[in-house]
């Protein structure tokens, strides 16, 4: 299995005034593209992301002060589609336009990235993790029989990393999936030593009922332990989270991360 993600670019043929957190506008075009009963879309742990759309490297995302998103014609936008195959990224680029919210998209052009799961590293015991958008973090419900909604305001690793692991598991190849998610993260929480950063809370609009408050900015880390093993698997699920996100709701777009080594 391979992780695989396309930067799509697009026009769209006249101006538009699009929803608060426009994943639902890539999202739309790659569900009516795919077909909304295909496969892809049937798993209860996603296969897949679908981000934002960007402008100027940007994602169009309404924070709560903002006004109304809106995509103008001849203007250059982009939004990244990350599967665990290349055959619905293939199908996508095979398009040149397609309508969603009675507006043409015209696909322009596309950058295509292929990894294996074994490739995926981050070589260095510094890293820079950089939030492209809003991290969205909460206590798992496994941990505890105490049901609350409540999202956390500081980047705890284990809450970064804990639906992602499950996530690696899931799809990984054997011989590399973690062999105790739960030792993993807490050991994440001891080796993963927070050095500097810059973090806020964020609010933004995903809908007129759903405004939620995750954290920006970026932080850095060094990872410090003498378990080469747990240490290793740290450093895949770093890389792996360069296309799947940290934290929750990623499928969709939010905990995007750049995350990198740092000398």
């Amino acid at each position: 299995m391979l992780v695989a993600r396309a930067k799509i670019k697009f026009r769209v043929s006249n101006d538009l005034i699009i929803p608060p957190f426009s994943s639902k506008v890539s999202r739309s075009m790659i569900m009516k593209i795919l077909g909304e009963d295909n496969q892809l879309f049937k798993n209860n742990i996603k296969p897949y992301v679908i981000s934002p759309i960007f402008n100027n490297n940007k994602p169009l995302i309404k924070h709560t002060n903002d006004n109304t998103l809106k995509l103008f014609a001849n203007n250059d936008y982009y939004f990244y589609f990350t599967t665990l195959s290349i055959e619905p990224i293939t199908k996508v680029i095979e398009i040149s336009n397609i309508e969603v919210f009675n507006t043409i998209f015209n696909i322009k052009d596309y950058e295509l990235e292929v990894k294996t799961f074994g490739s995926l590293m981050i070589d260095m015991d510094k890293v820079n993790i950089k939030i492209i958008t809003p991290l969205l973090l909460k206590l798992p419900t496994k941990w505890s029989n105490i049901k609350r909604k409540r999202n956390l305001l500081f980047p705890i690793p284990s809450l970064m990393l804990w639906s992602l692991a499950h996530h690696w598991n899931m799809f990984a190849p054997e011989e590399l999936r973690i062999p105790n998610i739960k030792r993993l993260v807490i050991f994440s929480n001891y080796s993963m030593l927070e050095f500097n950063y810059h973090i806020m809370p964020l609010s933004i609009v995903y809908d007129e009922h759903r405004k939620p408050t995750g954290i920006s900015g970026w932080i850095q880390f060094i990872i410090d332990s003498n378990d080469r093993e747990y240490k290793i698997m740290l450093k895949r699920l770093l890389a792996y989270a360069n296309y799947f996100g940290m934290g929750r709701s990623r499928a969709i777009g939010f905990g995007m991360v750049n995350v990198r080594g740092m000398i």
